[in-house]
């Protein structure tokens, strides 16, 4: 954050660079611990260097970041107009496709299938797949029966679910898996 920070600050239209990593506390926000935002005031547009306008200006402060972050994808937007965006579709944009499935790997295969497809496609900017999809979680089943032959409560036995080592019993879990839950 520090870096990108640094980076946004030496363009000389930008008057400063101010972030946020994660999501709000308050809950108001889908979005998960990976995500970082930066409000970024500009300077009056008659002190900008003749010839840059916001569209050269996003289009510079692209590549200045995705050159020193590979593999980050940038979006740029008005704080007010991504917040009513965001609050319409439930993700950050103007316009989303959102895929819902149990398999991340189809739903990952088909994410790219369709940014390829909408790559090609006149007038669309800032196009991305948000990684990762959906909000991951671990359930957990117990063997409720061999639980309480060892003596164990639901809760103290999901603290066994690991594999058994030297000192510890066989793990009870009768099944642990991991799913996605849409956004």
């Amino acid at each position: 954050m520090n870096r990108m920070r640094r980076i946004i600050r030496g363009f000389p239209e930008v008057e400063t660079a101010i972030s946020q990593q994660g999501r709000p506390d308050d809950g108001t926000d889908a979005t998960g611990f990976f995500n970082a935002e930066f409000f970024v005031p500009l300077k009056p547009l008659d002190t900008w260097p003749a010839g840059i306008d916001k569209e050269t200006l996003t289009a510079q402060l692209t590549q200045a970041l995705e050159s020193q972050f590979p593999g980050v994808e940038f979006n740029f937007s008005q704080y007010i107009q991504d917040n009513v965006e965001e609050a319409a579709s439930g993700v950050k944009g103007e316009n989303s496709v959102k895929l819902y499935g149990n398999d991340l790997d189809t739903l990952e295969s088909t994410a790219q299938k369709i940014r390829r497809v909408l790559q090609t496609v006149p007038g669309i900017t800032d196009l991305a797949v948000l990684n990762p999809l959906g909000q991951p979680t671990i359930r957990i089943d117990i063997d409720r029966t061999r639980a309480a032959r060892l003596g164990l409560s639901p809760a103290m036995s999901t603290r066994l679910c690991r594999p058994p080592s030297a000192g510890r019993p066989r793990a009870i879990c009768t099944k642990v898996a991991a799913t996605v839950t849409s956004r």
